[in-house]
């Protein structure tokens, strides 16, 4: 219940209480009138007026049961007098006994008040413990911390104040309730001693008052929101920084090659907030010769892009000194493991393949696979095989046997090599693996592009969880 909403009805029940002390009295005096008779004995009900303060004690604070109290007293003078009563020792032990109950009553209404006092202290500093679990478990869901701080201050208003304001160095977050008039406290959002922003809490003027315990919490929420929004900031500008090295290691465009339709595409591993291993590229050697290639380096994050890095454009020169794909990747192993206390011993598996053109618009194609997944072809008739022979993979021993495997891609034929991020996804729940792979590619007549595009969906129907990289070669002439 909101602050200002509980004490409208504490005050409402104290006005009403006292109310109902006061129509005792009437009733007393009512009734002492009212039971008069001429000719028989004087009925004086001056008794019962003390149930006044003691009906106040019940629910009413000490100082308006003193006041109850005080007025039971005048009340029982009125009534002696009225009914002519002697004053003497019964009259002042009637007064002594009201007094007592009077006194009693006060110190009940006290004690009554402690109790109620310290119920909704630790009433409060529940619901601040729960505010605080609360906004804390707002504040790690998610990244984008104006939301989840105009969160908090939704759970805030109105459990536990009526008006709560967040500002940051950008501007008001979020500023929701009011309070105009009565206590607030502000509190500056502090990053290594830089101030990016405030929190503020308030309460209106028949709410109860904030006090150091309520600075005490905020401060608190502060620094956790000063972490919560440091931690947002340093994920997102890391989103950047390995989505433009992802960027950095493969083409920014596939060349244009006569007769043979190029595409491609990336996925990184649940949005790419780690930079992936994964690679492609495609590039011509001259003299109608092209060189395409798939790879994946082990692991992910600087050190796997670092490796990657340098095996990607290594091969560009490697590719210009041999024609046989074995023996680039041969070359490509010796370098990786001179350079393995840089490469932190992570190992690459890679499908490359080279292309000839031949006069009759068909291409000689010849790959070698160092412990990477088959490249596939999907003939001009739908029929799909794989090809290539598995050999060992790179940078991670000094000896490797791999092998050089001939085919022809003829006029209508699509070569596709892929990363095993596509072959390891999950499609409701069961894996695509090769045949499923295969599957999708035999008999349709797709192009490179809606090809790569349909095994994307298909590699992308759960969230990925490796890097996806497809490279697709489709003959045209």
């Amino acid at each position: 219940m909101p602050a200002a909403v509980r004490g409208r009805r504490t005050l409402s029940s104290q006005s009403l209480w006292l109310a109902l002390c006061g129509a005792w009295l009437i009733v007393v005096f009512a009734a002492d009138i009212a039971l008069d008779r001429d000719g028989h004995p004087r009925i004086v009900l001056v008794g019962l007026v003390i149930g006044a303060p003691l009906l106040a004690s019940v629910r009413l604070d000490a100082r308006r049961t003193a006041l109850a109290g005080v007025g039971s007293i005048l009340a029982a003078a009125v009534l002696w007098r009225i009914n002519g009563m002697p004053v003497g020792a019964d009259s002042f032990a009637r007064l002594a006994a009201l007094v007592c109950a009077c006194c009693f009553g006060v110190l009940a209404a006290h004690r009554r008040e402690q109790l109620q006092a310290l119920s909704d202290q630790r009433r409060l500093s529940a619901a601040r413990a729960q505010f605080l679990a609360e906004a804390t478990t707002e504040l790690v869901s998610s990244l984008d911390y104006a939301q989840t701080l105009a969160q908090v201050a939704h759970v805030a208003v109105p459990a536990l104040v009526d008006r709560c304001v967040i500002d940051l160095e950008e501007g008001r977050v979020v500023g929701i309730g009011a309070a105009d008039g009565g206590t607030a406290i502000t509190v500056p959002i502090v990053w290594q001693d830089r101030p990016i922003g405030s929190i503020t809490f308030a309460n209106r003027p028949s709410s109860r008052a904030l006090t150091e315990e309520d600075r005490t919490l905020i401060v608190d929420l502060a620094a956790r929101a000063a972490r919560a929004i440091e931690h947002a900031r340093v994920n997102l500008e890391r989103d950047h920084i390995a989505r433009t090295l992802q960027t950095s290691l493969l083409p920014p465009a596939l060349p244009e090659a006569p007769g043979l339709d190029l595409a491609a595409r990336y996925r990184a591993a649940r949005g790419g907030a780690e930079v992936g291993g994964d690679f492609y590229d495609c590039f011509p050697l001259g003299d109608g010769e092209w060189v395409a290639l798939v790879g994946d380096v082990q692991g992910k994050g600087v050190e796997a892009a670092t490796v990657a890095s340098l095996i990607h454009h290594s091969l560009r020169t490697i590719a210009m000194q041999h024609h046989s794909p074995a023996r680039m990747l041969e070359q490509l192993n010796a370098l990786v493991l001179r350079r393995r206390e840089g490469c932190r011993g992570r190992f690459c598996t890679l499908a490359l393949v080279r292309l000839v053109e031949r006069g009759d618009g068909a291409l000689d194609a010849t790959v070698a696979l160092a412990g990477h997944a088959q490249p596939v072809v999907r003939r001009a008739d739908g029929c799909v095989e794989a090809v290539g022979r598995h050999g060992t993979l790179i940078g991670a021993v000094p000896e490797v046997t791999l092998h050089d495997v001939a085919f022809t891609l003829d006029p209508g034929d699509l070569l596709l090599l892929f990363s095993d991020g596509v072959t390891e996804s999950r499609r409701t729940g069961e894996m695509l693996g090769e045949r499923g792979l295969c599957a999708l590619l035999a008999g349709t007549g797709d192009d490179a592009d809606h090809v790569c595009e349909r095994l994307q969906l298909a590699a992308g129907a759960d969230a990925p969880g490796d890097d996806i990289a497809l490279l697709a070669v489709q003959v045209t002439r």
